[in-house]
């Protein structure tokens, strides 16, 4: 036997093997899995984990300027990490994605179906491509009770709302708001009046008139953005002044729907005291940093008008009969929980259709009223994290969304062990939906659903019995 004609021919094989038939920048071994050239990333072809040695990729797309600066610090990390290389595009090959706020270009279509053919690879994208579920204003009220009624499940962490769509008044809600408006209890009946669209307080305001109300609501052009309606929280938990705060919660859901929840929230304070005589103070009323940080006081109580949770449990420790682990966390993070079910079968992506993962980090915007009761008041989807702890925060991110998907270098397994991560799961997905929900959209006839589900206020007998603010 000729060996050395054996070894030739082996060699042959071996470099077709290893050959780059397409064009694409990566071999058939590569993109099926095949010897040891396949070391593309944690899955290959066959979703099987292969070994990490060479230097990934991650788009990291900015064009108009509104990537936030959350994942300008995770590039950043993952610069510093070692093993990834940033671009400015999504073409050729790429391991990862991010994209501007709420997804904007991030080539969904593109990592479908032939992507993977063609580099053996499923990106990794931060934001789930159907979010607005949630973080839309209308949407995320339509989602959670659509949800809570086919589940079965409890939202009474959800205001008392009613949606609105102008020019279509055979499916917004007006009867069923003028209803609840005319039979409301005890309290000056007031409701806040939102866009869905919109962020930073814009459009937002308050009111105790039913005609106002309605009538601002038909003021606007048909078939523009909807609005909602809800009931407003006139005796909310207050701090040293009598000032009113709201709580901001980050929330991370890796690519297989895990739900973490970051244990260092934080709250949000106003700079003036609380009074419900005058609706038109934004700065009584709205807690965003953007209104408040025009205020002649910004600053004065708290540094930046924000307390964090280590301070806030010592507040509500000194305060009130409430404590932050017992009696807060557990609302905040069923509420959570049932937000993100309530999405997630519009949120998931769809075998056979789309060959990328998601991960996102969502910002929960809540309220604590003078019975320790926790209200969700809506759902970013590009939140913006306190300086303090943006760092800290981004390199948790990173060690809970992405390294499970790819591994770190060898070399750097051991960075960033010795501080606890900051994020907690509560939930564990333990498989997909078996059915793909459609993004939620207005019906004729469609029933508010909040029957049964007391307004602000409205603690039901025997909940939190005994605990109220200490004077």
């Amino acid at each position: 036997m000729n060996r050395k004609r054996t070894a030739v021919a082996f060699d042959s094989l071996k470099d077709a093997a290893y050959a780059d038939p397409n064009n694409c920048g990566v071999s058939a071994a590569e993109a099926f899995g095949t010897g040891a050239a396949n070391k593309t990333g944690k899955e290959n072809y066959e979703g099987k984990n292969v070994e990490v040695q060479e230097e990934r990729v991650v788009a990291v797309l900015n064009p108009n300027g509104r990537l936030g600066t959350v994942y300008k610090q995770v590039s950043k990390c993952l610069a510093n990490q070692g093993g990834w290389r940033r671009k400015k595009t999504t073409t050729a090959k790429v391991h990862m994605v991010f994209g501007e706020a709420h997804g904007a270009g991030i080539p969904y279509k593109r990592f479908s179906q032939t992507y993977r053919y063609d580099y053996g690879i499923r990106p990794l994208v931060n934001y789930y491509r159907c979010a607005k579920s949630i973080t839309d204003k209308v949407m995320m009220v339509q989602t959670i009770k659509a949800y809570a009624g086919e589940a079965k499940e409890s939202c009474d962490f959800l205001p008392e709302s009613f949606l609105f769509w102008p020019g279509k008044e055979d499916v917004s809600q007006y009867r069923q708001f003028e209803r609840a408006f005319d039979s409301a209890g005890a309290g000056e009946n007031v409701w806040v009046v939102k866009p869905s669209g919109t962020a930073h307080g814009d459009g937002i305001f308050m009111s105790k008139s039913k005609t106002e109300i309605i009538d601002h609501l038909r003021s606007q052009r048909d078939n523009t953005s909807p609005w909602v309606v809800q009931k407003y929280c006139e005796s909310p938990m207050l701090l040293d002044g009598g000032r009113k705060f709201d709580m901001r919660i980050w929330v991370l859901v890796n690519e297989n729907f895990d739900i973490f929840v970051y244990k260092h929230g934080s709250c949000r304070t106003s700079c003036e005291k609380f009074d419900t005589s005058d609706l038109k103070n934004k700065f009584v009323h709205l807690t965003n940093h953007s209104i408040q940080a025009k205020h002649p006081d910004y600053g004065k109580y708290e540094k930046d008008a924000e307390m964090f949770f280590d301070d806030f449990s010592t507040f509500l420790n000194s305060n009130t009969d409430f404590t932050l682990k017992e009696d807060i966390m557990p609302q905040i993070d069923a509420c959570v929980k049932t937000t993100l079910l309530s999405a997630k079968s519009t949120m998931e992506s769809i075998d056979g259709v789309d060959d990328y993962k998601s991960f996102m980090l969502f910002g929960f915007d809540m309220i604590c009223d003078e019975d320790g009761k926790v209200w969700l008041l809506e759902v970013n989807g590009a939140p913006a994290v306190a300086d303090s702890l943006l760092v800290p925060l981004s390199e948790d991110l990173i060690k809970t969304a992405i390294d499970p998907y790819y591994e770190r270098a060898e070399a750097d397994s051991s960075e960033g062990k010795a501080r606890e991560n900051g994020f907690y799961e509560i939930y564990k997905s333990t498989g997909k939906s078996t059915t793909c929900t459609s993004m939620p959209a207005p019906t004729t006839g469609m029933d508010t659903g909040m029957e049964g589900i007391e307004a602000f206020g409205g603690v039901e007998e025997g909940e939190n019995e005994g605990k109220s603010n200490k004077k």
